[in-house]
């Protein structure tokens, strides 16, 4: 059996130095049965025109340029479009991955049919000379699901995904799909009328979500294969709502599929964010938050959206916060 076509998905807007370096990056790896498509988000700043110059000669490159722009999501499905793959790769612009990335989890998903998707622990970087460097194995590691490379049964992604430890990723960018198992979804409801076409905070984890909602399994590779850079730019950075885009994503999934089971540990994750980020330090703010979230209960039930928190669980915790102010 020869070795499958892998299509590296590189959806860019803007910043090109990052996007050659990621493309760079692609073409580097040593598995020689592989596609790059690249594809530019109408960038205002001449992008196309310098990644065109660079990589149009390039055979296995293939670059378009959207005529209007479509939103992060929007720019992910068209890449995804144009992928003739058998397995798929979303690389961020500004993002990289070790060289044996490709080969490692082809090789794992060859061997295991059952399995939708590989993904690797995560290595965050600011400046790629980090990753030059000998000191590299000193960089912070992300997403080490267990010690070693191993399948698992994709519920326990989705328990992982629920819990406040974030002991799995969100972000597709540090793993490989099958083709067939790959859907992206867009369409989610949200009661504060996030846009998770524009920023992708939501759509990102339900890539994993969704192709393992049948039963299917997963393989963790505990290789640190994986690099995200850490910049004022990323999605976690440059948005301050990015939470909201999570949970209403996961209000979607558990609804879709009726997965009530994993609904206490999505409020024991709102509730751990709403402390840590201090919300409650004054009488006002918590008045002003519970009366906003029971205002919110008749949009959401006449949407058909979960409430963001039970209704046991709010009138508890706010009762108590409440009483100690």
């Amino acid at each position: 059996m020869g070795n499958p076509l892998v299509s590296i998905l590189i959806p860019v807007y803007k910043r090109v130095n990052l996007a050659i370096e990621a493309i760079n990056c692609a073409l580097s790896q040593d598995y020689e049965i592989l596609e790059v498509i690249v594809g530019d988000n109408n960038s205002p700043d001449g992008t196309f025109e310098e990644l065109a110059e660079r990589f149009g000669s390039n055979r296995k490159v293939v670059l378009f340029q959207n005529e209007k722009n479509l939103g992060a999501v929007g720019n992910w499905k068209r890449c995804l479009e144009r992928a003739h793959g058998e397995y798929v790769k979303f690389l961020w612009s500004d993002d990289l991955m070790a060289k044996d990335f490709i080969s490692k989890s082809v090789e794992l998903l060859k061997k295991n049919g059952e399995a939708a998707f590989v993904y690797s622990s995560v290595k965050i970087f600011t400046d790629v000379k980090q990753l030059q460097e000998t000191g590299a194995e000193r960089l912070s590691v992300r997403y080490r699901f267990c010690p070693e490379t191993r399948v698992v049964n994709g519920e326990e992604f989705i328990k992982a995904a629920y819990h406040a430890s974030f002991s799995v990723p969100v972000s597709p960018g540090c793993a490989i799909f099958r083709r067939d198992k790959l859907h992206i979804v867009s369409d989610i409801p949200s009661r504060t009328g996030y846009d998770h076409q524009k920023s992708g905070a939501g759509p990102d984890v339900l890539m994993f979500l969704e192709s393992i909602a049948n039963g299917e399994a997963f393989i963790y590779l505990d290789y640190a294969a994986s690099y995200f850079r850490d910049h004022p730019e990323s999605i976690t950075s440059s948005d301050s709502t990015v939470m909201d885009g999570y949970w209403t994503a996961k209000q979607y999934y558990l609804r879709k599929y009726d997965l009530e089971k994993y609904w206490r540990p999505l409020n024991s994750e709102i509730i751990s964010w709403l402390n840590r980020k201090k919300v409650f330090n004054k009488r006002k703010n918590t008045l002003a938050l519970k009366k906003f979230l029971d205002e919110s209960d008749t949009h959401i039930n006449d949407h058909s959206v979960l409430s963001i928190l039970s209704y046991k669980l709010r009138k508890n915790y706010y009762a108590e916060k409440i009483k100690r102010e």
